[in-house]
């Protein structure tokens, strides 16, 4: 049957792209294809992959990310907690180490969130080092990875979360090299790496669970449960999380009783999010199913349907496989059973197993994955990204979304004025409010105050009462919230006449969209 000729124009175009670029691959980027050159070819990916992610969102946006996590991370991190009121300590101080050497500016807390994506990427490498020969395969693992939104635009928002991306592939390193050689040093490894993601965030016990799994299924899951490994990983990894576990237990689990807010509101609601969980994470990982399609020839995209093969998979393979299936199903059931609201961002740390399993699915062969495609491929998505970053800058700006007009540093700034002035020039120690201005105020502040964590001294007990009275505070408070402004005057004593603070970001000369908050100061005490 005939196509209409508006189609068979169309499909022309499409095989002449495809020409096209096969062509331009194999002339221009032919270097690719030299598997001696694989730990340069990942050195640029890495590389490369931290530039790109560095400067795409400081073209693209005029803040960080909406959510307050990121401030609240820094101001956590400064106070070196052995945990926090929502989570283990870990990723706070990563950022408050982080910190310690970078400015306190958005291009640097990018850099940290591309950093960490690109140490995912690398554990991704090392893991797959351990099972697999083929470099070119593993290549094109992580180089499928990279391009997924879970390793870019939503690492950006650097949070517990995003520190699983480059803790879990590490874990499953540590843990495929302990069930190889099951001696002692590498069972402490594993322990410590298990350690450090319990720390970052307790749903990494579905990773313990797939671990488990894995060695039962193992023919000699008894040796290995004797083993030194296993000796040494619970010992290693029980003295590791022990003082934070005798910090729970001293502030009465607080951190658990956070969790259990997060459940559905409905047993709709739970269902809701239950289903869209594969889903959202099928749709993010349609990039990288991409870049597996265009890197192998067509008649090879059959096998790829393989790809949960178990009976066709060897002994490593299947290893594999539990860490990709078995911590997804159990972030499921445990989901039920507390009736959590399953957000998709508890999807993105499982997904690093996806891209390897793909490419290596039963009849796929390594030898006919093209590298030359996979790299032009990847320099097209991170050139297009840098290109149009301004151009989303632009549209957001003009759309005056929050990421873009929002006078973050700029009210810090006024703040840490008022309060200079007001006190002598003496520094602001402590900022309390409206959650987000709080928080952005003591990132962005030069004077890089403590946070009073919605009134609460049990939330930040790195102050107190006394302590507070002593330093002063200064209040920030949304001009609707008036929650906040009664507890200014009532649990700090404020000046019960908030200073009406108006300040505006400016994009290339030009003002734009005012803020307007209620300031209200508490002075240091007579004679502090």
């Amino acid at each position: 049957m005939r196509l209409p000729a508006l189609l068979e124009d169309a499909r022309d175009g499409m095989l002449n792209l495809v020409e096209g670029f096969d062509a331009l691959a194999d002339r221009r980027w032919g270097f690719a294809e030299r598997e001696d050159r694989a730990w340069a070819l990942l050195t640029l990916l890495l590389v490369g992959h931290v530039l790109v992610w560095t400067l795409q969102p400081l073209l693209s946006h005029n803040n960080l990310a909406d959510s307050v996590d990121m401030v609240e991370n820094w101001a956590w991190g400064q106070e070196w907690q052995l945990g926090y009121w929502k989570h283990p300590p870990f990723f706070a101080w990563v950022t408050g180490a982080w910190f310690a050497f970078f400015p306190r500016a958005d291009w640097a807390y990018f850099l940290l969130a591309a950093v960490n994506s690109a140490v995912g990427l690398a554990g991704v490498w090392a893991m797959t080092g351990v099972i697999d020969a083929s470099p070119r395969r593993r290549l094109v693992a992580v180089a499928a990875l990279a391009v997924t939104p879970i390793y870019g635009f939503l690492a950006l928002k650097f949070n517990a979360n995003a520190m699983l991306l480059s803790v879990w592939p590490w874990a499953a390193w540590a843990f495929l090299k302990a069930v190889k050689r099951p001696g002692l040093v590498n069972g402490a490894v594993l322990g410590l790496l298990l350690a450090v993601a319990m720390l970052s965030k307790y749903v990494s016990l579905v990773l313990v669970v797939g671990m488990i799994v894995v060695v039962l299924a193992e023919p000699r899951r008894w040796a290995l449960i004797r083993s030194p490994a296993a000796v040494g990983a619970v010992v290693v990894g029980l003295v590791a999380f022990a003082p934070h576990a005798i910090w729970m237990i001293a502030t009465d689990f607080r951190t658990l009783a956070y969790a259990e807010h997060q459940r559905a509101a409905s047993t709709g609601q739970f269902l809701n999010y239950l289903i869209r969980l594969p889903f959202s994470m099928l749709l993010f990982l349609a990039p990288m199913i991409a870049v597996v399609l265009v890197s192998l020839p067509r008649g090879e995209w059959g096998a790829l349907r393989r790809v949960f093969a178990w009976v066709a998979s060897d002994g490593e393979r299947r290893r594999m496989l539990g860490l990709g299936i078995a911590p997804f199903v159990a972030t499921c059931l445990l989901g039920a059973w507390k009736w959590a609201k399953l957000s998709s961002q508890w999807g993105f740390p499982l997904m690093f197993t996806a891209s390897w399993l793909l490419v290596s699915a039963p009849g796929v062969e390594a030898r006919r994955f093209r590298l030359d495609r996979v790299a032009l491929l990847v320099a097209l998505v991170w050139a297009g990204l840098v290109a149009t970053a301004p151009v989303v800058n632009l549209a957001g700006t003009l759309a005056q979304t929050k990421v873009h007009v929002d006078p973050r540093a700029e009210l810090a700034h006024e703040v840490t004025r008022i309060w200079h002035e007001a006190n002598g020039g003496a520094r602001l120690a402590v900022v309390a409010g409206t959650f987000e201005l709080a928080n952005n105020t003591a990132f962005y502040s030069a004077d890089a105050p403590s946070v009073l964590t919605e009134f609460d001294f049990l939330k930040s007990p790195w102050l107190t009462p006394e302590g507070v009275r002593r330093s002063g505070v200064a209040v920030i408070c949304d001009v609707d919230d008036a929650d906040c402004a009664a507890k200014a005057r009532s649990v700090l004593d404020a000046d019960p006449t908030p200073r009406i603070v108006t300040v505006s970001k400016h994009w290339f000369g030009f003002a734009l969209k005012p803020r307007t908050v209620h300031l209200f100061l508490r002075l240091p005490a007579a004679g502090a």
